[in-house]
């Protein structure tokens, strides 16, 4: 299926065939995923406080609606997300926007591979002198990499939620570590203080028992001298 088919551009080819495209002008397909491929949150909220739009009680996916509202036609917000763009794929540009067919391709697919693609991918999309077949392929391209990070953001989430019911139970395993560990300390000072007063106990009762040989050896004495007399 053919699904650029019914697509039109609001602009002449001859206006088209001497620049790059504006963001309200790509084919509409497209529009979504550049902006999802090419700009983060915090840059749609960068750009919308650019052009004094309240965001500040806006979720993500509404920020991102917002910006997709306004790429129909030319207006403040669709202009300055084009200026947004054209300067942070500048360098892009100048590298691929004059690519013939064939080494355009060679250089998305290598794109492709190494998941470096937001920059080539705008460029593709603003272009005006690529086939539908190509634009076609690209889209595809990226239409199934969406599907495949999605599957591999469920999977992370999935694991990640392991990984935090892991790490809770981690968690309350130290705890109880640390909790043994506090008491067995709490246990060893007292049976240090124990022993240290046992010592001292035993050391008092050596000391009189010192005491009570060394008066029996006096008695003795005296004992032994009274019998001679």
């Amino acid at each position: 299926m053919n699904i650029l088919k019914n697509i039109k551009l609001d602009i002449s080819k001859q206006e088209a065939s001497s620049r790059l495209r504006h963001i309200w002008e790509i084919y509409n397909n497209l529009k979504c995923p550049v902006i999802g491929a090419c700009l983060s949150i915090d840059e749609h909220k960068k750009i919308l406080k650019r052009a004094e739009y309240q965001i500040k009680k806006l979720k993500p996916h509404q920020i991102h609606t917002v910006i997709m509202e306004h790429l129909n036609d030319e207006n403040f917000i669709s202009i300055k997300t084009e200026n947004y763009l054209r300067h942070k794929y500048l360098n892009a540009i100048n590298k691929f926007a004059k690519l013939n067919e064939d080494k355009f391709i060679d250089e998305w697919n290598k794109a492709l591979q190494t998941g470096e693609i937001d920059e080539i991918f705008y460029v593709a999309a603003t272009r005006d002198d690529l086939s539908l077949k190509t634009i076609e392929n690209i889209f595809g391209d990226v239409h199934m990499l969406c599907h495949a990070n999605l599957r591999e953001v469920i999977i992370s989430r999935r694991k990640l939620d392991l990984q935090k019911t892991s790490n809770l139970e981690l968690t309350k395993r130290i705890k109880e570590g640390r909790d043994r560990s506090r008491k067995l300390k709490k246990e060893n000072l007292m049976l240090k203080t124990t022993l240290n007063e046992t010592r001292g106990l035993l050391d008092k009762t050596k000391t009189e028992h010192g005491k009570i040989q060394s008066e029996k050896k006096e008695n003795q004495l005296l004992y032994d001298k009274l019998k001679k007399t």
